[in-house]
């Protein structure tokens, strides 16, 4: 199944978690559309190879976890025995070419063999094939490999994207699993996504965030898209109030929907969002400090608290870094007192805080006393 390395930096930065929501495909829009087959692992080795291969191994979340050669060995082992082997798992991209969901360390255990890449090793029954590589290997044992079959599982492009992205996560059940901004990593790859990551790397940015270098598991990346996502989507309603547009109360589903709509764009089109996002962050700390920014006044908690960190970068994002900095005492306090005074808004930043109505509430409610306290 899909695995990443464990790592020092792929601590929770974050007091709240929005995992456990997960996805929300309504009734009418569950379309899932699959194709499988059987193929020859010659024909799947075929499929890997040349100048435009049919299957993408270069998985974005898969980069750091490697099979070694006695495992990848053993599984040639499997393959000459007739072992049945776990069937393979692929989406469908707009190209027609299969990204792989399941099963990339044993396509990249084939691969390497049939390029002669390593020796067999550690074999458990078949100890006279120890030590040769592909082309050295006896007729027969190179027939029995290259017919063995192997069960392909396609899901379609005309899937719903949030049933391919649930599938994706249903198959993720390895011993870290992987979270949602990996595997949109995956899944909308571009150079939206690209910029996306670019911007995590801003030193100033990972202070505040409380990181020595990019987070392992992209939550830095998350965070930024989040911003960008319902910035964009912001709007004022005829009643004069702030609303998300497009926003059902469901986070996982609205970043997804929003980085679908970005993977197309040029890198021309994104290159727009580091510089903003940069000047945000020097607006952030010209009122903050790198260990208070995105925090709660009222806890000593070293981690960020979204809702919080959300209705500050909407407001900051409105106001120049000169007016910001001249009130930078004000904007404090204001955001302590109305915390400590305000239970209905102390609440939207620790329960429900994805609800449709909370997220709405928060954000008009800071976005009101903010504006009124700078005279803006």
């Amino acid at each position: 199944m899909l695995h990443i390395r464990e790592k020092a930096n792929m601590k929770d930065i974050f007091e709240d978690s929005e995992d456990k929501l997960g996805v929300d495909v309504p009734k009418e829009k569950r379309y899932l559309n699959t194709a499988s087959y059987d193929y020859s692992v010659q024909f799947i080795s075929e499929l890997m190879s040349g100048q435009h291969p049919k299957i993408i191994l270069e998985v974005p979340f898969q980069r750091n976890f490697v099979w070694k050669e006695d495992r990848a060995s053993q599984l040639i082992e499997s393959v000459i025995m007739n072992v049945p082997i776990p069937p393979l798992y692929f989406s469908e991209e707009d190209n027609g070419k299969w990204l792989v969901i399941d099963g990339l360390q044993r396509l990249n255990a084939l691969k390497n063999f049939y390029e002669n890449e390593y020796p067999l090793k550690g074999l458990e029954i078949l100890k006279e094939l120890e030590k040769l590589k592909y082309k050295d290997l006896p007729p027969k044992a190179k027939d029995l490999l290259n017919d063995g079959l192997l069960r392909i599982n396609v899901i379609k492009k005309d899937s719903h994207p949030d049933i391919k992205y649930d599938i994706f996560m249903r198959l993720n059940k390895g011993a870290v699993s992987l979270n949602y901004q990996e595997l949109r990593n995956c899944l909308y790859r571009g150079d939206f996504n690209n910029e996306m990551k670019n911007l995590a790397k801003n030193p100033d940015y990972l202070k505040i965030l409380n990181l020595k270098k990019p987070h392992d598991r992209y939550q830095d990346v998350e965070f930024a898209i989040r911003y960008f996502a319902i910035k964009e989507n912001l709007q004022i309603n005829e009643e004069g109030n702030y609303e998300i547009k497009s926003y059902t109360g469901k986070m996982v589903n609205f970043l997804n929907e929003y980085m679908d709509s970005k993977k197309k764009l040029t890198l021309s089109e994104v290159k727009h969002y580091k510089i903003e996002f940069d000047d945000l962050v020097k607006k952030i700390l010209v009122v903050f400090s790198a260990n208070t920014a995105f925090r709660d006044p009222l806890q000593d908690h070293s981690r960020i608290n979204r809702p919080i960190a959300e209705f500050i970068l909407l407001s900051f994002s409105e106001v120049n870094q000169e007016i910001l900095e001249a009130n930078a005492d004000i904007i404090r306090k204001l955001l302590t007192d109305s915390l400590q005074d305000n239970e209905e808004f102390r609440r939207s930043i620790s329960q429900r805080t994805s609800d449709r109505e909370i997220v709405n509430l928060r954000i008009n409610y800071w976005m009101k006393i903010f504006k009124d306290a700078l005279g803006i």
